[in-house]
């Protein structure tokens, strides 16, 4: 016996070959076009194919694929089952625009199959545009000298009648910026556009040159609801821009999710992301108009402050590396705004100007790369020069003090907790709350009891 799934398959095999049936194609769904033209198959007639089904090139794409990052790493599968998948695709077609197919030139080249490398034209794109090279000039030994480094400058610059110098600039741009060090993508392009980049990197470009990472981010949801023209829900970014500004849209944007989850873009975080910007900017603002002195204090909860930051630099340098904008956002805009408010509350009304302006300082650099404009100005008001873009990145330094600093604070607040949950489980009212502590000596000797009890 055979099951009912492979008995479809040999019976219509047999049908066809018999002449009692035929082979017909069409979509799952209703398909339409942009211009709402219904969408149909057609078998086109001598139609050119890219093999992508080519055991060695297929060889080289999945070691391409091995060897670069993943972000969410779970997409890895995904990515391994279309490169496995994938075999002849159509790549041309005789209407529409676009660019003549070289073999051919009475076929147009299909837009999927000549738009996969097209981040290594942007990197020279810059220079033809400047120096108004025709398209014509662009050759077949241009491009191979500029990506490959095949032949040489004079050589490449003669046959497009450029100078060498232009040539020279263009091969030094070119490797300033590949390999790719990261592709972002929608995750409705695993299964085309983001493998066909896989696929046309490894044949093109020698491994060196072969992109390094590749992420994809959820679909875009508006306040829950898919984010679509026909559902008028839309959120055009010229717009958000116009009436917030580039950097909270940016903040807004990075703090939405992390890549691999469906993108919320809700009202309520852009609010508190302005917000929480706002009160940056007034602390900053108000300690600039006071005397700073040139040391601190360096009292335990001082340190504590300074240790925290340190260690929020080391969490948001490991959370950009991770391509995890969200958690990245979320330590500085949220946690660093805890631990500011809990170093206020502690210190009263004598908090360490010093450490204060420290913190702000390590703050405006870390925020830089996501709200540069915002950063530029606070950078101004706490009196540095000339550009936060241009400083280095906070030092993270663990140091016992800190550590010992984090402890002692970590005591105070548990032990305030635990009295304030006994307070109300008692209902009673107290005017006044003495705390003992042990003396020196008896916390002395209580550390040799056990160091002596731990080595037996």
């Amino acid at each position: 016996g055979q099951t009912v799934s492979k008995a479809k398959e040999v019976l219509s095999s047999d049908f066809v070959s018999q002449g009692f049936a035929d082979v017909m194609y069409e979509t799952t769904a209703r398909v339409v076009c942009r211009c709402r033209t219904a969408c149909f198959i057609k078998v086109v007639e001598d139609q050119w194919f890219i093999d992508y089904g080519d055991r060695a090139w297929k060889e080289a794409t999945r070691h391409l694929l091995h060897e670069m990052r993943v972000v969410p790493d779970k997409l890895r599968k995904s990515f391994e089952y279309y490169v496995d998948w994938m075999k002849e695709k159509p790549c041309a077609r005789k209407i529409g625009f676009g660019t003549p197919f070289i073999l051919d030139p009475a076929w147009i080249i299909e837009p999927l199959s000549d738009s996969t490398i097209y981040m290594a034209y942007y990197t020279i794109a810059r220079i033809i545009n400047q120096r108004r090279i025709e398209p014509k000039q662009l050759t077949k030994g241009l491009f191979d000298f500029v990506f490959l480094g095949i032949g040489n400058a004079e050589a490449a610059a003669k046959a497009g009648g450029l100078n060498t110098e232009t040539m020279q600039e263009m091969r030094k741009e070119f490797l300033s910026w590949y390999p790719n060090d990261i592709r972002f993508v929608g995750p409705d392009l695993i299964g085309n556009h983001a493998t066909f980049f896989l696929f046309n990197h490894a044949a093109v470009f020698p491994e060196e040159l072969w992109p390094k990472a590749i992420a994809a981010s959820g679909i875009v949801l508006n306040e829950g609801q898919k984010m679509s023209k026909s559902k008028g829900n839309s959120i055009p970014i010229a717009d958000s821009l116009d009436e917030w500004g580039a950097d909270i849209v940016r903040l807004w944007f990075a703090a939405c999710a992390e890549f691999g989850q469906d993108i919320n873009y809700e009202a309520s975080l852009r609010n508190s992301v302005a917000r929480r910007l706002g009160w940056f900017e007034e602390k900053i603002t108000e300690l600039s108009h006071k005397e700073v002195p040139e040391a601190g204090r360096n009292r335990t909860i001082d340190i504590w402050l300074s240790h925290r930051m340190q260690r929020r630099a080391s969490a948001v340098e490991r959370h950009i590396q991770n391509v995890s904008p969200r958690k990245a956002i979320q330590e500085l805009m949220f946690e660093t705004y805890n631990d500011i408010q809990h170093y206020l509350k502690r210190a009263g009304e004598d908090p360490d100007l010093t450490v204060l302006k420290e913190v702000f300082d390590a703050w405006v650099r870390m925020m830089a790369p996501f709200a540069p404009h915002f950063c530029e100005e606070m950078w101004e008001v706490l009196g540095r020069k000339p550009f936060v873009v241009l400083e280095r990145w906070p030092e993270a330094k663990e140091d016992e003090s800190g550590r010992m600093a984090e402890v002692a604070e970590m005591l105070v607040t548990t032990t305030v907790e635990d009295v304030k949950r006994i307070v109300a489980a008692t209902s009673l009212k107290y005017a006044r709350l003495n705390l003992y502590v042990a003396e020196a000596w008896k916390r002395s000797l209580y550390d040799e009891a056990v160091k002596a009890a731990v080595a037996g």
